[in-house]
């Protein structure tokens, strides 16, 4: 997805659109956000607030992504690092981050079912350490600065 199709996508109001616009938006980088994201924030957050609640249930609400991309965007606006959200969410893995190169992994302690990870923001350079826990339906990491 280019910039455009993804901020065509966040305003759109479906919510797999949204969905899928909101994963673009929570591995891009600081630079990224403030160029062709930020310009729209007013219009991002109208749109994602007028989101409707799924009609069927989910362990996980599908709106979570989409929210998570709203806080990135509103913290970057503010002129804080995106890294700062990570405390919010427990959607964010480590080796995931990394692959878009918005951490750097200095040390993984690889236990089973519940790795852990010391990780540097690749903007800020601020050091976390994450636990993940794969014994639910879903993957999940609790992040907290070191």
């Amino acid at each position: 997805m280019n910039s455009k199709e993804t901020l065509f996508a966040l305003l759109s109001l479906d919510i797999d659109q949204s969905r899928n616009a909101a994963n673009e938006i929570i591995y891009s980088n600081n630079s990224t956000l403030t160029e062709y994201y930020i310009p729209y924030l007013d219009k991002i957050n109208i749109a994602i607030s007028k989101i409707p609640a799924p009609t069927t249930r989910y362990v996980r609400d599908p709106r979570h992504s989409i929210w998570l991309a709203k806080k990135i965007l509103n913290t970057v606006a503010q002129g804080k690092c995106r890294c700062s959200e990570y405390l919010s969410s427990d959607l964010l893995l480590p080796e995931e981050l990394e692959k878009h190169n918005l951490v750097t992994i200095k040390i993984k302690e690889d236990i089973p079912w519940t790795p852990a990870y010391e990780c540097e923001c690749t903007d800020c350079k601020q050091m976390y350490r994450v636990v993940e826990n794969h014994n639910y339906h879903y993957p999940w990491s609790r992040w907290r600065k070191i």
